[in-house]
């Protein structure tokens, strides 16, 4: 009964509806049946885009478009509008040349020719020479296609020079490594920058001036291996010291090597007769000597400091060195050992068994296999 109510209000409405509307309504559900014809068994319904633009067409001609419209929603239809506009003005903005002409590609090369015919002649004479050839150009674009003049003289860059020069190259440096019992001990390296090989080596408790210039004498044999350059970081890298990296300067300079800081390609055993260059390389000396004495001005009062407040001043001891922590490193070594016939544990093994056995860890976590290859090191080294 309400089916046929509806169906007699439908035709009712038909009839005082305009031809036109009806024409378009039956246009718009015919296309829809194509579509759907269309899909051979597909439940997604497949667009193309002639379809988007005969609905875009259609819902600018026919104002009732959205109640015949089944397959999409209307605010689908109105999207598809919306991109084909954006993409028409692209196209319409993009079609039209923009800026100034381009200029040919014979008056570029023949620009080319006039300047390298022509070393002296500037941008002004070779626009006047083109203009008398019927070329009407600007000053200014005759001035864009002239090669451009390298303000300094071409040279190498530093990549380039320690490649050409890696023979002839050393590196010295001074590591600081610490004792049980809590001394310094300063190491003094050369190294080959060829192979990285170690060419001097020589360890001091008091790294003083002269034991530092006794070094780079006995570093190389000059005569035999060609060395000429020795690269430091920076000019005040080369010592903490300025009386230290005076001599040292010194010597190099009486050896005929040369010193260059990397950061500046300044060279340090330039001669003295520029005061300039002495006054700013003591400067940086002295700035040197001065950052050393405030760290260690620090470093003193911070260990003051905590001795007053705790009793004792000590760094960090490895595990191992407290109390009730010495069975469990000989357990480690012991678990670590390969057994005849057998495999060696991991480092992951051996930390599942001391968790499992419930040994601690000085922070209560559990044991890691990192902290077990630390252990396991550290006794290597002792």
């Amino acid at each position: 009964m309400v089916s046929a109510l509806i169906a007699l209000l439908s035709g009712v409405r038909d009839l005082v509806r305009r031809r036109t509307d009806l024409e378009a309504e039956l246009l718009a559900l015919r296309h829809q049946v194509l579509v759907l014809q269309r899909q051979h068994g597909r439940r997604r319904i497949q667009l193309r885009p002639a379809d988007r633009i005969y609905w875009v067409v259609l819902s600018r001609l026919w104002p009732c478009w959205r109640e015949a419209l089944l397959l999409v929603k209307p605010e689908t239809v109105i999207a598809w509008h919306r991109r084909g506009f954006r993409w028409y003005w692209c196209w319409k903005s993009q079609s039209r040349p923009s800026g100034r002409p381009a200029v040919p590609g014979a008056v570029v090369e023949l620009i080319t020719s006039m300047h390298q015919a022509n070393p002296t002649w500037g941008a002004p004479r070779i626009h006047g020479e083109l203009l008398k050839l019927g070329f009407d150009l600007a000053q200014s674009t005759v001035s864009e296609y002239l090669p451009r003049r390298s303000r300094h003289p071409p040279s190498q860059g530093w990549r380039t020079f320690l490649r050409n020069h890696l023979a002839e190259m050393i590196a010295i440096d001074f590591a600081v490594v610490p004792t049980v019992k809590g001394q310094l001990l300063y190491v003094f390296v050369v190294l080959s920058l060829v192979r990285r090989r170690v060419l001097h080596l020589n360890v001091t408790a008091d790294p003083t001036a002269a034991w530092t210039a006794q070094q780079v004498v006995e570093a190389l044999p000059w005569t035999t291996n060609g060395v000429r350059v020795v690269l430091v970081e920076r000019a005040d890298r080369l010592a903490r010291d300025l009386i230290v990296g005076e001599l040292i300067l010194n010597q190099f300079r009486e050896l005929g090597v040369k010193v260059i800081a990397a950061d500046s390609g300044t060279e340090l055993t330039a001669g003295d007769d520029d005061p300039t260059r002495v006054l700013i390389r003591q400067v940086l000396g002295a700035v040197a000597q001065f950052e050393k004495a405030v760290i260690v001005s620090k470093l003193k009062a911070a260990r003051v400091r905590k001795r007053r407040a705790t009793g004792r001043c000590e760094g960090r001891k490895p595990y191992g060195t407290r109390p009730g922590e010495t069975n469990v490193v000989v357990l480690i070594h012991k678990l670590r050992r390969k057994p005849r016939g057998g495999e060696r544990l991991s480092f992951a093994a051996i930390a599942n068994r001391l968790n499992a056995e419930g040994h601690p860890t000085r922070t209560g976590k559990p044991w890691a296999p990192e902290t077990v290859r630390q252990i396991v090191q550290r006794g290597r080294a002792w």
